[in-house]
């Protein structure tokens, strides 16, 4: 079976769509894609719309950025838009089936357990507090990373091929996930950008994500690991994401 892949297009900061010719029945859009008000968000999101059967999408990091809006509001916002879009489901700690695989889906956090580096995410995100928005901290950060990282343990059907997509990556082998320039990073900033949850499989697990813009396909213990992310428009340009043309045969 083919799938096609893509992340991080932020949209927001690009003048077009990037062209994606469908070459299978299911895309996989791990998050980043743009944001709600961004017309080229809703022409990208009803390009795919009308030229794939089945797309299944989890919101990014950057999808949930707002000074406005806490990061609840802005979630309810994104299924209530996602709805006027039939072939799009929306996963949110949500499961779904596709031609034998169970599919598991949320944007999964980073882990903020020490405060030694703090990147956007913490200060970018917000929360209501009665009725005044604050940053969501990292403290919540990280209570969101660990639910997650559970019900995504909770969730893995041990007897059927699964396929996991997130944001967040759920591996941290770095000379795998992550560009070049960002390899020596010591431990503790290395979890904001996702978990090591170690899984193995013997029935096959498959684990789409994004958010480090380094596109990748791997195996180990069983799992396979896939990410094909385009990037911010400078970042394409150089062709530092090693992005490709989408499409992965399972």
């Amino acid at each position: 079976m083919k799938i096609q892949v893509i992340s991080d297009i932020h949209l927001e900061e690009r003048d077009k769509i990037p062209l994606i010719m469908p070459d299978s029945d299911i895309l996989f859009l791990a998050g980043d894609i743009g944001v709600i008000g961004n017309k080229l968000y809703k022409e990208f999101l009803q390009y795919c719309n009308d030229n794939w059967e089945t797309i299944l999408y989890v919101l990014g990091n950057h999808e949930l950025y707002s000074e406005t809006h806490s990061l609840c509001e802005l979630s309810n916002q994104y299924k209530d838009y996602i709805k006027q879009f039939n072939n799009i489901t929306l996963l949110d700690h949500d499961k779904c089936r596709f031609s034998g695989y169970v599919i598991i889906g949320c944007t999964l956090w980073g882990n903020f357990d020490k405060e030694t580096h703090i990147s956007g995410t913490p200060k970018k995100i917000s929360i209501r507090n009665k009725d005044k928005l604050e940053p969501i901290g990292t403290s919540k950060i990280t209570k969101l990373h660990k639910y997650s990282h559970e019900w995504i343990k909770n969730n893995i059907d041990p007897t059927s091929p699964t396929i996991i997509l997130t944001h967040f990556p759920v591996t941290l082998e770095n000379d795998k996930v992550r560009q070049l320039k960002h390899r020596e990073e010591d431990e503790e900033v290395l979890k904001e950008y996702g978990a090591e949850m170690n899984l193995t499989s013997d029935v096959g697990i498959i684990c789409i994500s994004g958010h480090t813009h380094y596109s990748h396909d791997f195996n180990r213990d069983g799992v396979r690991y896939i990410s094909n992310q385009l990037g911010y428009p400078d970042e394409e340009r150089d062709d530092i994401c090693n992005y490709t043309d989408c499409v992965y045969k399972i």
